[in-house]
C-alpha cells in the first residue's frame, strides 16, 4: 500500500470504566482508527500509553488488530489514559481523567516515518489537544502535511476544551464534525442547525459540516450550498450509546475515501452507529461484525 492511502489518526487512547465493573478500550481517535481498520482503510494512530498493563494491553490488541503501532509512544512517568462512563444506558457522562500518557504526545519523538507520511487525510478531536504538549505534536504534523485535509471531530467533553482553541483547529480544517449541541456552542447566535453549519461552511472556508442529531437522524451540509439529511436507524437491542458518534465518524470518513454519494455516506454511517448501539463499548472485538457491511457496500 502507498504512504498516500495512509490516514493518520491522533488523538487519545484509554479505557472505558462502566459502572457495572467491565473495562473497555475506547477514547474517540482510537475508536475511529480501529473501525477504519476493520473496514479495510490503512491508518497510523498516534498517541501514547502508560508503561503499564494498560497500556501493554491496548498496545496488544492493536497489534492483534493489525493497527499500526509506529506512533505509539510509552510514557515512563504517565499512566494510560481512563475514563469512568456514567449512565450509560441514557445519556452517557463522563469523568476523565487528567494529566495521562496521551496528554504528552512528543513531537520530537515523532520521527520522520510518522510525520512525513503525506497521508490521505487526518483526522483528530479536541480532548488530546488539552495540554501543550500534545497540541504542539498534532501542530508539527499539520505543518509536515499542509496540503492533507484535515477531518475535525470537536467530540467536547467539559471542562476539556476552549473556545480559542476551537477556532485555532477549525482553521486548518477541511471537514467538521460535530453534533446538535456541539455547533451551536460553536455559533451560540445561531438557533437554526442548519444555518449553523451554513454559516459555519462560510465563516471557516469548509469543505462540509456533519451534524449528529440524536434522535433526529443527521446532517450533512456542503460547500456547494446543498444539504442531505438521514434518519436516526432505531433499534430495540440497544445497549448504550458509547462510541456511537466515532462509528459515524469512521463510516463518514469511509464514503469520503471511496467516493461514495453524500446521501447515501450519511444513511450508511447511521447504521453503522446503531450497530455500535447494540454492543459493550465502544468497538467490536472481531472483524466478522464489519463483513456484512462490507458485502453489502460492495467494498
Amino acid at each position: 500500500m502507498n504512504q498516500s492511502d495512509v490516514i493518520v489518526i491522533f488523538g487519545e487512547v484509554l479505557i472505558d470504566r462502566f459502572e457495572n465493573g467491565t473495562e473497555r478500550r475506547g477514547g474517540a481517535p482510537f475508536n475511529v482508527a480501529w473501525h477504519l481498520q476493520g473496514f479495510g482503510l490503512k491508518t497510523l494512530f498516534i498517541s501514547r500509553v502508560g508503561r503499564d498493563k494498560a497500556g501493554e494491553s491496548l498496545l496488544k490488541d492493536m497489534a492483534q488488530w493489525d493497527l499500526d503501532t509506529g506512533g505509539i509512544q510509552i510514557d515512563d512517568l504517565k499512566p494510560t489514559g481512563y475514563v469512568k462512563v456514567l449512565n450509560q444506558k441514557t445519556n452517557p457522562a463522563f469523568e476523565i481523567k487528567d494529566k495521562v500518557a496521551y496528554d504528552y504526545i512528543d513531537s520530537a519523538a515523532l520521527n520522520q516515518f510518522v510525520i512525513n507520511k503525506n497521508p490521505k487525510m487526518i483526522y483528530h478531536g479536541t480532548l488530546a489537544l488539552r495540554h501543550q504538549t500534545s497540541y504542539r505534536a498534532l501542530e508539527s504534523i499539520l505543518e509536515i502535511n499542509k496540503n492533507t485535509p484535515v477531518f475535525f471531530d470537536i467530540n467536547l467533553r467539559s471542562p476539556w476544551w476552549r473556545g480559542d482553541l476551537l477556532q485555532h483547529c477549525l482553521q486548518t480544517a477541511a471537514y467538521l464534525k460535530c453534533n446538535k449541541d456541539e455547533l451551536l456552542t460553536l455559533l451560540p447566535y445561531q438557533k437554526d442547525v442548519r444555518l449553523a453549519a451554513k454559516h459555519a461552511l462560510q465563516e471557516h472556508q469548509l469543505k462540509s459540516v456533519i451534524v449528529t442529531l440524536g434522535e433526529d437522524g443527521a446532517l450533512l451540509c456542503l460547500d456547494d450550498d446543498t444539504c442531505f439529511s438521514a434518519p436516526v436507524q432505531k433499534t430495540d437491542k440497544f445497549i448504550n450509546s458509547v462510541g456511537a458518534g466515532d462509528a459515524f465518524s469512521a463510516v463518514m470518513i469511509l464514503g469520503m475515501i471511496h467516493g461514495w454519494p453524500p446521501e447515501i455516506t450519511l444513511k450508511r454511517a447511521n447504521t453503522f452507529a446503531s450497530l455500535i448501539c447494540q454492543i459493550e463499548g465502544a468497538v467490536p472485538d472481531i472483524k466478522d461484525f464489519y463483513d456484512h457491511l462490507l458485502n453489502n457496500w460492495g467494498l
